[in-house]
């Protein structure tokens, strides 16, 4: 096993939350060839161990080396404003970053030259270190783009462009065209009055111009949703208790917009899905897009399939009206439950009480003229902003939320940020905006490395100190909520940080890169022969336990934890996986004290043990 040490006491250490004692016949070594004492061990420390479990239920290590760390091996992500150029480097979030005929830059579309690049433009880098400890870009990627999506109707068509809900969009030979069954089709097949879906780029005469076009069949229902991905089933996902299919038409797409396999989603991540129905309960996703922040509320744009003054159904989903929940019409009309009949389509925000229970806080119905119009705040002059050359008007039921999912008041929107909207043309060649979602801002920078320095007030990664206070969200790999604790010197971590008042970067998100199940198997050729899943160690544990199981071949693996009653409280696992023995690291912070149960599905294996939990 490969991993950090987390913490030592005199005859153990912590690793991937395994406690792993040592005796007078335990090796240690640093490197190939240096012997060392079990005192020269330091927490942080990078090592390779072989251990085994005793006849008492303990790991007991037969050899511990210390992995010597190189500069070349380690790496670093940052994701910023360039504010400075050399012939040979770029500044980024405090990082000199040197630049050679390796380093590959491109933009979201094509490969660009480093000339391209200018002061103040937003780029992510993927850096390495030198063994002179300067870093080397392997990649840039230049995201501030003027780029525009929305939905609407065709209003009319010309030779080079066509006209949607008021915007002239011109195309040229680069434009793709999709009819509403996927395939290529020209500007000539394009009418009026059809559903359309665009992605286009501001150009510098402020025209704009469309890079794709897609026809929506107006009789398909459409559904978008942001939420937690619960479950990943073969080629589907499921999303807030939807099931999305996907096929190859499918844009699947990183938070930084840039597009990715099925392969790099997981469970736990926030994803913003856009699907059309296929059968009850199951839409296939034309859209499923990465969201950078953890968020406990869920956004829900549908139909509604049932309404009634104690709560509504969209698909099979069933939600309740929480006290005090905010109804409004489509124009923005404070109306009550009644209101609301079958067919309508909504947009919902939904959150969980004290109870855990989901509640509709907020509910509008959509104007039969909204449209959706994403891009970058240019500029904010009383009471509206412009994104591309459309102005928006902001109203009093506008409804603006931040990359968590926390409310924003208009005061608080900036030119740079990049935004969905949800708009309704008006008279005076304006438009009403009545949602507004922050999807990125790029005051916030991104950094991913390795912890140099810890303590209870600040966190050091890489090079950049971050402060940490009672706001700071902290991750696992899983994208589950953990404790500060839980990142230890060492460790690699991705930090979202922003300039505080007093000029120090503040960590608003901690994600740990280090993933709690762990291959014991990986430097040892034992060959596992059956299927088993081991009593977990402690039991009974507070707030941690161990979960070992064992594969004998290649396995779609689930592995989920249920309350005394049945009911699920935790998605572990949910991945194919290699043969091997495994060790999960079960983090039960929320969770009340309590017997738990834990099952694992593995091919045709199916096994079930019971767990303590005492706080």
């Amino acid at each position: 096993m490969n991993a950090n040490i987390e913490a030592i006491d005199t005859t153990s250490i912590m690793v991937s939350g395994l406690q792993i004692y040592v005796d007078e016949y335990t090796r240690i070594k640093r490197g190939e060839y240096e012997r060392i004492k079990f005192d020269d061990l330091n927490q942080g420390d990078s090592v390779e161990i072989h251990a085994e479990l005793d006849s008492a239920g303990y790991f007991l290590a037969n050899k511990i080396e210390v992995k010597t760390r190189r500069y070349c091996d380690q790496k670093l992500e940052t994701e910023g404003f360039i504010t400075s150029l050399s012939d040979s480097s770029l500044t980024v979030n405090g990082f000199n970053i040197l630049v050679d005929e390796s380093t590959m830059i491109h933009d979201r579309h094509n490969m660009i030259s480093f000339e391209d690049l200018n002061v103040n433009d937003y780029v992510k880098v993927n850096a390495v270190y030198q063994p002179d400890s300067s870093l080397l870009a392997k990649e840039i990627i230049l995201q501030n783009e003027k780029e525009i999506e929305l939905t609407g109707t065709i209003e009319s068509v010309d030779t080079s462009s066509f006209v949607v809900s008021g915007l002239t969009i011109f195309v040229n030979d680069g434009t793709e065209i999709f009819s509403e069954d996927h395939g290529p089709i020209n500007l000539s097949e394009l009418m009026t009055g059809m559903q359309v879906e665009v992605k286009a780029l501001l150009q510098p005469d402020s025209t704009i111009l469309a890079t794709r076009i897609e026809v929506e069949d107006q009789n398909e229902q459409h559904i978008r949703i942001t939420a937690p991905i619960d479950t990943i089933i073969s080629s589907s996902i499921i999303v807030g208790g939807i099931t999305f299919d996907t096929d190859t038409n499918t844009v699947i797409l990183g938070s930084d917009y840039t597009p990715i396999s099925f392969d790099s989603l997981q469970t736990g991540m926030i994803v913003k899905v856009k699907g059309i129905f296929e059968s009850p309960g199951v839409y296939l996703a034309s859209l499923i897009n990465i969201k950078d922040f953890w968020c406990s509320d869920t956004d829900i744009m549908g139909i509604l399939t049932t309404a009634s003054s104690g709560g509504i159904t969209i698909g099979d989903n069933e939600y309740a009206f929480a006290p005090g929940a905010v109804l409004l019409d489509e124009s923005g009309n404070a109306v009550s439950e009644s209101h609301f009949t079958q067919g309508m389509k909504v947009n919902v925000r939904i959150n969980k009480n004290a109870q855990g229970i989901e509640q509709i806080v907020r509910m509008k119905v959509r104007n039969a003229d909204e449209i959706d119009l994403n891009g970058t705040i240019d500029n904010i002059s009383s009471g509206k902003i412009t994104i591309g050359n459309q102005t928006v008007e902001l109203q009093g039921y506008t409804f603006i939320t931040y990359l968590n999912g926390d409310p924003v008041s208009p005061p608080d929107l900036k030119a740079g940020l990049i935004v969905s909207t949800q708009v309704i043309p008006s008279s005076n060649q304006m438009m009403k905006a009545t949602y507004i979602t922050v999807n990125r801002n790029p005051a916030i920078i991104k950094t991913t490395g390795s912890v140099v320095e810890k303590t209870n007030n600040y966190i050091v990664v890489s090079q950049p100190q971050f402060q940490i206070n009672n706001s700071t969200v902290i991750l696992n790999s899983e994208y589950h909520l953990t404790d500060y604790n839980s990142i230890n010197v060492g460790d690699n971590v991705t930090v979202w940080g922003q300039n505080s008042a007093s000029g120090n970067l503040t960590a608003l998100q901690i994600q740990s890169q280090i993933n709690s199940v762990t291959n014991v198997n990986e430097n040892n050729p034992e060959t596992v022969t059956k299927y088993s899943l081991s009593q977990n160690y402690p039991n009974p544990f507070n707030p941690t336990t161990t979960i070992k199981f064992t594969l004998p071949e290649q396995s779609f693996v689930s592995l989920k934890v249920y309350n005394i009653i049945g009911q699920q409280v935790a998605n572990l696992v949910n991945a194919n996986m290699e043969a091997g023995t495994y060790n999960l690291n079960f983090d039960a912070s929320n969770l009340p004290s309590g017997v738990y149960l834990y099952r694992i599905r593995a091919n045709n294996f199916t096994q079930v043990h019971k767990m303590l939990l005492v706080k």
